[in-house]
């Protein structure tokens, strides 16, 4: 008798093992997410055993006589029992599984940078990271806003319009499980990107500038000299009306893409000026260089 013992204690795969002998020890981890590697301790444990997770069977992947390895299958978040099977029998455990929602991770934000001065489609952005829920909040400065769509692995959201600097992206899934905040920036500065010859009378003349992020307020700087909006009869935006305007120049701010500069040369003669737009922050545009009368 001792010598089958001792066979069984060596080979225990050629003998067979009653279900309440198969004992766990330790469950590691027991708080997982779906697609967690758990290592259940114990034993000894049959070649044919299955661990069974509320109603859910499981085949372990490494099994052996005193531990055996298991990922946790698709389950809703929950208390879960932890059984053992083998032989067709089902035996409980002191243990259980609980089983969370997993942690969101935002990878990237892309774009990571924004203009102030953009359309809707400039302003779609990418959230790429990891499980998020199907039922996730979007959060934008500690407030939710609406997404275009939600992927395990992408959020897609337009961007409402918003002032220059440093914003905050996050990701909370259900049960108030949130990601890091992640950043996206967007651009305030000032930039000119061109400067079209426009109506030419006998005193003056007008010059369309181009460009981003010019505010209805924005200055234009002429070879050092300062150029305030003025009011246009009419228009649905109210400028400051400077008391001096030098040579009579005199800038429209028709959109945040575009100003028209109306200009009165006291010479015809071409020479090589600068323009600059300054925003009411400070904030100006690099240099602008053309020749003009």
């Amino acid at each position: 008798m001792r010598n089958v013992l001792a066979t069984c204690s060596l080979f225990f795969t050629l003998c067979p093992l009653s279900l309440a002998a198969q004992e766990i020890v330790s469950v590691i981890p027991s708080i997982v997410t779906v697609g967690t590697t758990v290592t259940v301790s114990g034993g000894p444990f049959a070649p044919d055993v299955r661990i069974v997770v509320g109603e859910r069977e499981v085949v372990p992947s490494r099994p052996g006589e005193q531990q055996m390895v298991f990922v946790v299958p698709p389950l809703e978040s929950g208390e879960y029992a932890l059984m053992l099977k083998s032989d067709g029998q089902v035996s409980p455990s002191p243990f259980s599984l609980r089983v969370v929602e997993a942690e969101p991770r935002i990878a990237a934000v892309s774009p990571g940078n924004i203009d102030e001065c953009s359309s809707a489609n400039e302003r779609r952005v990418t959230v790429l990271g990891e499980a998020f829920s199907p039922s996730a909040q979007l959060l934008l400065d500690g407030a939710a806003i609406p997404v275009e769509n939600i992927g395990e692995t992408e959020i897609n959201f337009i961007a409402p319009p918003l002032d220059g600097g440093l914003h905050h992206v996050q990701v909370v899934n259900p049960g108030d499980r949130k990601s890091l905040a992640f950043a996206l920036f967007v651009n305030s500065l000032p930039e000119i990107h061109s400067v079209e010859l426009g109506p030419d009378a006998v005193t003056h003349y007008e010059l369309t500038i181009r460009g981003k992020n010019f505010l209805f307020n924005s200055t234009l700087v002429v070879d050092g000299i300062s150029i305030n909006p003025v009011l246009v009869a009419g228009g649905t935006q109210v400028f400051m009306v400077p008391a001096v305007q030098p040579g009579n120049d005199t800038v429209r701010y028709i959109d945040c893409n575009t100003m028209v500069y109306t200009r009165h040369p006291v010479s015809r003669q071409a020479k090589r000026v600068s323009m600059q737009i300054v925003n009411p922050d400070g904030q100006p545009s690099p240099l602008f260089h053309l020749t003009i009368p």
